[in-house]
């Protein structure tokens, strides 16, 4: 049977989805590329018709405006991006694409793409995507951001911050979830993982926000054998498919 999705761990948050029932191309967040897979994703697929491309906010290892250099001239192609990048952006770009800017709370369609802005904890937004019977969640810099080096009252600000933002977010059915798994939290790197799964019950999850440290996945596995919906991505342009 042929597999739904086809997945893409481009590198940290940058994530690719192709939906091979309505050939389209979903990518999130590319900050760059250290394998230099996206041009065999977007050049070898057979019969792509539509790229859709998004950026959840500006921080520069979510945000590269080399998406706006490539050869896309054959596809359907949007660009879809929080609404703090307006300003940095250039006049001549924003007219010679199909740009659209969005914030927290705002929806968006585009012929059978359905687009809906949630919160971030951090800068920017989140992004939810409907696309005829596909359900997918791409957080951002949304995440359970518990530092070490925070007080009991940052962590309490913290904590309630993340559920608020999934509270808004738990009537959405998710088939794929992009959800920060962040080592530098330490202890702490699971808890959005966690919460997410229990609260909102995608059927899988994208671990993203870890650059190189791959073997966080697997740490994670190790020790929540339970939540067997984690995708195992073993380096940068790994795929699977679903």
């Amino acid at each position: 049977m042929k597999s739904k999705y086809k997945i893409w761990h481009i590198y940290h948050s940058g994530v690719a989805i192709y939906n091979n029932n309505l050939k389209s191309l979903h990518i999130f967040d590319y900050y760059k590329d250290p394998k230099e897979i996206l041009p065999d994703i977007i050049y070898k697929l057979e019969n792509l018709k539509t790229i859709n491309i998004y950026c959840s906010h500006g921080h520069h290892d979510h945000y590269n405006p080399e998406i706006f250099q490539w050869d896309l001239n054959n596809y359907k192609t949007n660009f879809i991006m929080s609404s703090d990048l307006k300003s940095k952006i250039p006049n001549k770009i924003k007219d010679k694409i199909n740009l659209y800017f969005i914030k927290n709370g705002e929806t968006l369609k585009l012929d059978n793409l359905y687009i809906k802005a949630y919160p971030s904890t951090d800068l920017g937004i989140s992004i939810y995507i409907e696309e005829n019977q596909s359900k997918i969640f791409h957080g951002g810099d949304l995440n359970w951001w518990d530092w070490e080096s925070f007080s009991k009252e940052e962590k309490i600000k913290e904590e309630n911050d993340f559920k608020k933002a999934l509270d808004k977010i738990e009537d959405r059915e998710i088939e794929i979830a992009c959800i920060a798994l962040d080592p530098r939290l330490k202890d702490s790197f699971h808890l959005a993982v966690n919460y997410f799964n229990s609260k909102i019950k995608p059927d899988y999850i994208v671990p993203l926000h870890f650059k190189n440290d791959y073997d966080v996945i697997t740490r994670y596995k190790n020790n929540f054998e339970n939540e067997n919906n984690i995708l195992k991505f073993k380096n940068p342009d790994d795929t699977i498919s679903i």
